[in-house]
């Protein structure tokens, strides 16, 4: 099914700072008000994070990919670097600061691993070489 307006997706391992979404709506208005682009989440300074992990994609930006589906369906779990290199490639891609959210990842709290972070790792480095080979070939999901 299609969305009628922009599209927030996010992990099972983030907590939404107050505000975070609203300025993240915000900042599409302001950066981008036909929708043409996507809002990255602010993860902290703990850590390294791509601006795509948690995003806001606008309907414009999302009518690229075919169907609208916003993840390359070869990829098992890790495809949202893949929809980085699009909005960066089009200059399309804005990490709103105050967009923030607190991210539990198991890799800096061992305490935090599930049975989900450990299924999405079964297929990690087919994801991996699924990115590398495509980076390679110059392809990028939605171009």
């Amino acid at each position: 099914q299609c969305a009628d307006d922009a599209v927030l997706y996010a992990t099972d391992d983030i907590e939404f700072k107050n505000g975070a979404i609203e300025a993240a709506a915000q900042a599409m208005v302001e950066h981008y008000p036909d929708g043409d682009g996507i809002i990255g989440f602010n993860q902290g300074k703990k850590q390294s994070f791509s601006p795509t992990g948690v995003a806001l994609v606008g309907q414009k930006f999302l009518c690229r990919y075919p169907q609208r589906k916003l993840f390359f369906p070869e990829y098992f779990h890790f495809s949202c670097q893949e929809i980085e290199r699009l909005g960066r490639k089009l200059d399309r891609l804005y990490l709103e600061m105050a967009a923030e959210l607190i991210h539990y990842h198991p890799s800096f709290n061992h305490m935090e691993i599930d049975d989900t972070h450990k299924e999405a790792r079964v297929k990690r480095e087919a994801d991996r070489r699924i990115s590398v080979t495509r980076r390679a070939k110059k392809l990028i999901w939605g171009l």
